[in-house]
C-alpha cells in the first residue's frame, strides 16, 4: 500500500516540479500520512477507551515526550527516504501502468489526509451526543 502511494506522489511531483526532489517530498508526504494514520488509531481507542491511555498520564515529563514525538517523525522520515531512494526506479516499472492510475487521483491522499485527522473528533462528537 505505501510503495503505490509513494509512486503516485512521486509521479505527480516529478512531473510538477522539475527543481526539487520528487523522492524527498513523496517520502516526507508518506511519512506524515503514516504519522496520521498512527494518531487516528491512538485516537479511537483513546476515545473508546475513555481517556484510560492519554499520553498526559505516562510518567514521562511532557518536553521529552515532545522531543520524542518530534525525533519519531524526523527518523521515519529519513527511513522513508532512504528506502524509497533505492527502490523508486523499480516502483515506476512496476506502477506505470497499474490499473489504479486511473481511478485514484493524487488529490484524495490530501483528502484522506485530513480525513484521517479529523475523523476521531467527529467520533468524539457523536459519543458525546449518544
Amino acid at each position: 500500500m505505501f510503495d503505490y502511494l509513494f509512486y503516485r506522489l512521486y509521479s505527480f511531483y516529478d512531473k510538477k516540479e522539475k527543481g526539487v526532489s520528487s523522492i524527498s517530498i513523496a517520502a516526507m508526504y508518506l511519512s506524515f500520512l503514516q504519522i496520521l494514520m498512527i494518531f487516528f488509531f491512538y485516537m479511537i481507542v483513546n476515545i473508546s477507551l475513555k481517556g484510560r491511555i492519554a499520553l498526559k498520564e505516562l510518567p514521562i515529563n511532557d518536553t521529552y515526550l515532545k522531543i520524542g514525538i518530534v525525533v519519531f517523525a524526523l527518523l521515519l522520515d529519513v527511513f522513508n527516504y532512504v528506502i524509497y531512494k533505492r527502490k523508486h526506479k523499480a516502483l515506476i516499472g512496476k506502477f506505470r501502468n497499474h490499473p489504479l492510475n486511473k481511478r485514484f487521483k493524487v488529490w484524495m491522499l490530501y483528502v484522506i489526509g485530513a480525513g484521517l485527522f479529523l475523523f476521531p473528533f467527529l467520533y468524539r462528537e457523536v459519543l458525546k451526543m449518544l
